[in-house]
Parts: C-alpha cells; structure tokens; sequence
C-alpha cells in the first residue's frame, strides 16, 4: 500500500535508529625513576603495539636515533 500514488504516505513509514557506543579508556600510571627505564618502557609498548597491528601500520624510529642504528645492525 505503500507504493499508491497519492494513498503512499498513510501507510509508508521511515524510521531512523542510531547506535550510540562509548569508548573506555583505561589508564595505569607508572612510576619511571630514569631515563633508562624510561626506554625500557617505551620499547616494550612499542613492541607490544607492533605485534598487536600485525601486517597493517608500522611504527618507525626516527633516523639516527639509538634504536634505529641498533635495527640496522
């Protein structure tokens, strides 16, 4: 009955919905006490973040940076 010219708009109907999803971030604050802890952290996030993309976007080292010598070796 929808389709009748003229008849249409008394038994069409249009609905719209919309799905509302939250994003929760959680955080865990660590204390760091040198610089090179600070490394250590850095790089087995990185690591960690890596493994989890797979094959999809890298992330580099910026050139000449300690890490990047180390890759080249």
């Amino acid at each position: 009955l929808g389709d009748i010219p003229g008849l249409g708009w008394l038994f069409r109907t249009t609905s719209r919905t919309s799905d509302k999803t939250n994003l929760f971030i959680f955080v865990t604050p660590h204390i760091i006490e040198n610089p090179d802890e600070a490394k250590k952290v850095y790089q087995e996030k990185r690591d960690y973040i890596e493994e989890l993309q797979g094959d999809g976007i890298k992330m580099y080292d910026r050139p000449g940076s300690k890490s990047s010598k180390e890759k080249k070796q």
